[in-house]
């Protein structure tokens, strides 16, 4: 809900009871890590992992956030230690990909993805990075569909697998489909910012396909004018 004053009260107040916590930094970090405070969500996550080496999650947090903050090999480093240590964890593999997609590794991302779908076929988030990863890199529309299909099989309400296949039907001229997926994520929003801004988009793109079904002599000179 966005509470972040009230959440790191209650932190601060479950590190009085339990100093020694990983999972108290770990959500600290979390927190800074919502405020865009990277430096200090790094000691935080830093201190979760000495705390508890054997805490997958700070370790996948310290490198995305050693990424952010533009320190490339430590963030690199980072993910290798931990997949050397924790050789069988999917969500490591998709959050390394997702790193190395923001660089331009595609290549080296959908791998990345695809290891993690070998690991755990019911993680859905690596079916939609590697779909997102292939269609912008190749535009290979009808393998994009079908790995965000598979998402939403083993997940229908995956936010991410709906937002990305409402976008790839947009970008195919697909509307009425992409619409359907508009629609859905309105239903799957969690909160109020969430769905003001699923209802905005919907209602643009719903007002773009009227538009092109009601003035085609417009869109195709549109289309003309912007080829010149």
């Amino acid at each position: 809900k966005k509470d972040l004053d009230t959440v790191s009260q209650l932190l601060e107040k479950a590190q009085s009871v339990d100093p020694e916590n990983a999972e108290v930094y770990f959500q600290k970090g979390q927190v800074r890590f919502l405020k865009q405070e990277f430096a200090e969500a790094a000691k935080d996550y830093e201190r979760a992992a000495e705390l508890d080496p054997d805490f997958v999650y700070p370790r996948i947090q310290l490198g995305v956030v050693q990424f952010k903050i533009g320190k490339m090999e430590e963030a690199m480093e980072t993910f290798s230690t931990a997949m050397q240590r924790f050789p069988m964890r999917s969500d490591l593999y998709n959050y390394y990909g997702e790193v190395l997609a923001e660089q331009g590794g595609i290549e080296s991302a959908i791998a990345a993805f695809e290891r993690a779908v070998e690991l755990d076929e019911k993680n859905p988030l690596p079916y939609v990075n590697q779909a997102i990863a292939m269609f912008q890199s190749t535009g290979d529309a009808p393998k994009a569909l079908d790995l965000i299909k598979c998402a939403l099989s083993v997940d229908p309400e995956c936010e991410l697998a709906v937002a990305a296949l409402s976008q790839i039907y947009l970008q195919l001229g697909m509307f009425e489909d992409s619409l359907s997926m508009l629609r859905r994520a309105v239903d799957l929003a969690k909160s109020e910012e969430e769905m003001v801004s699923a209802i905005t988009f919907r209602e643009t793109t719903a007002a773009q396909y009227r538009f092109m079904q009601e003035h085609p002599e417009l869109l195709n000179k549109m289309m003309m004018n912007a080829m010149q």
